[in-house]
């Protein structure tokens, strides 16, 4: 299930590279109208890649997910460990609020644990 999860996140995956990516910690109220129209602009390039599935149900339930996605992120509190996700993303080249959170998740997690026997 996991690897169907993130598979699908990769099919929607947005590109960070895109001018008008708001870091959700960066975020100010003026900047609302910005982060729905990046989220609406990449939800439909995210489609038509899927091979034109233009359907509205479908851009919005995408862009649903990635504005939930984006309220958590603005929550976290460890910049460190968002930063260093939001730079892998970038490398990656093509990635989403929501592959952000999921990575966030992930990473926050693995840094409370050590290693026992």
């Amino acid at each position: 299930m996991k690897k169907v999860m993130i598979g699908l996140i990769l099919i929607f995956s947005f590109n960070v590279y895109a001018q008008d990516f708001i870091h959700p910690l960066d975020f100010k109220e003026g900047d609302k109208e910005k982060v729905i129209k990046y989220i609406q602009i990449e939800a439909k390039k995210s489609a038509e890649a899927l091979g034109g599935q233009n359907s509205a149900a479908m851009l919005r339930m995408m862009e649903k997910g990635e504005l939930s996605s984006f309220k958590k992120l603005m929550k976290v509190k460890n910049r460190k460990i968002l930063d260093e996700v939001i730079k892998t993303c970038n490398d990656i080249g093509t990635i989403s609020y929501s592959m952000i959170y999921m990575m966030y998740r992930g990473e926050l997690k693995a840094s409370k644990q050590k290693l026992k026997w």
